[in-house]
């Protein structure tokens, strides 16, 4: 069949064409469809931006909406306290399941401290407590080559022991000097200054001072063939007695 195009026809064909691009298309409206068979096309720009709606979930099923789940018992939950105002900051405590532990921050105030040294009778007896410590050590061991050290190490210890004494009777380190490493006379200086032990030097303190003073034997052993010296571990029972006895004595 022939169908023959004629200007009265176009209107009519120009409404299929409009109806055909509305089904295609699927943006279009019947009111953009005027009376004479004319499209006019409208861009659709108010949705074009925009990502499009997620799809609809299978029947029978719910969507829950995703809720955090609550902090643990005994946590502080953070910005629970407002900070105060002011130039000083809010004190921020948590209280645990343990009632007698407290965390949080704040200041702490004291008043003006001054760090001295201590007296030369502390340090003298810590020096000589560390020496007797050196001394134990050594004296549990095993070896040839400990003879030397064990009576350098009680010597100090002896030594720094009776000055502390000496110390805490108000002899200033001028007089102390004035010893040097006799060990016999600062052992009667100490009996003099009450300290409870015998006037005269026990025989192990002799055999310490023949190796600690001069010719100082046991750091410069030279044209010395041999020396003896006290036995290891009765010298460290009398120094832990003697050591004892200086911590304890009336100042």
């Amino acid at each position: 069949m022939h169908v023959k195009t004629t200007a009265q026809s176009s209107p009519l064909r120009c409404f299929f064409i409009a109806a055909f691009l509305t089904f295609r298309v699927g943006q279009l409206d019947k009111s953009k469809i005027k009376a004479n068979g004319l499209l006019v096309l409208y861009a659709a720009m108010t949705n074009d931006n925009k990502p499009p709606p997620p799809p609809p979930p299978p029947p029978g099923r719910q969507v829950r909406e995703h809720v955090p789940p609550p902090p643990p018992p005994g946590r502080a939950v953070k910005g629970d306290i407002p900070p105060r105002s002011g130039s000083r900051p809010a004190s921020r405590v948590s209280h645990t399941r343990d009632k007698n532990e407290i965390r949080g921050a704040g200041e702490l105030r004291a008043s003006s401290a001054t760090i001295g040294v201590a007296s030369s009778a502390h340090q003298l007896i810590d020096a000589a407590e560390d020496f007797l410590a050196a001394l134990e050590h050594l004296v549990e061991g095993t070896g040839s080559r400990l003879g030397r050290a064990c009576p350098f190490m009680g010597a100090w210890a002896l030594g720094c022991a009776l000055k502390s004494h000496l110390s805490r009777r108000r002899l200033s380190d001028d007089d102390l000097k004035k010893y040097g490493h006799d060990l016999q006379e600062l052992w009667r200086k100490a009996a003099e200054f009450d300290l409870p032990i015998p006037s005269e030097p026990p025989h192990w303190c002799v055999l310490l001072d023949s190796l600690h003073d001069w010719p100082y034997r046991l750091r410069y052993p030279s044209d010395c063939n041999g020396y003896i010296s006290p036995v290891r571990k009765e010298m460290t029972a009398e120094l832990r007695t003697l050591i004892a006895l200086v911590k304890t004595a009336t100042p």
